[in-house]
């Protein structure tokens, strides 16, 4: 009996432990065309808008952090656009317009990752942005469902915009 009973608390000890993994839902991706066009239903959730994210999103970033920012500026962001295509084969843009001109730079810190929070891929670039800021993604990961977070950040305004959106390579 004792032996049962020890059998049963360590296998329902192991499959509670494994539930309680961070994991991430990428299963829910907004079809887009090679333009960018939504294909099918309007967004639900926070997809592809700022956002807010937890302290284990941050901490995706970390290494990344020592981006250089100097002469970066800061610009007023209209709206990010869904990355497309999604699903894409082997690279994925994203757009984002600007409420106002800025004819300057500002650095793109990405992190892709699979539905168990583990980075597949993660870079930063200083980008130079006049009425939008534009950037495509070379995937360097093997094909199926994974969310890409994103930020911008600026001399003095560290990871100023946030967003996230669940991708599909082919």
């Amino acid at each position: 009996m004792k032996k049962a009973f020890f059998v049963f608390a360590i296998s329902f000890l192991s499959t509670q432990c494994s539930k309680e993994k961070e994991k991430v839902n990428v299963s829910y991706i907004y079809k887009t065309d090679n333009l960018g066009n939504l294909v099918g239903s309007a967004p639900v959730d926070n997809q592809w808008k700022n956002d807010l994210f937890v302290a284990s999103e941050m901490s995706l970033f970390d290494d990344l952090d020592t981006a250089d920012l100097s002469g970066t500026q800061l610009p007023i962001i209209n709206t990010s656009s869904f990355g497309y295509p999604n699903p894409f084969t082997d690279l994925i843009r994203v757009s984002t317009s600007l409420a106002q001109p800025l004819n300057g730079e500002l650095v793109l810190k990405y992190v892709v990752v699979n539905n168990q929070m583990k980075s597949v891929q993660k870079g930063s670039l200083k980008i130079y942005a006049t009425s939008s800021i534009n950037f495509a993604i070379s995937a360097n990961f093997s094909a199926g469902n994974y969310r890409l977070y994103f930020t911008y950040s600026s001399e003095g305004h560290e990871h100023f915009f946030k967003t996230w959106g669940n991708i599909q390579k082919m």
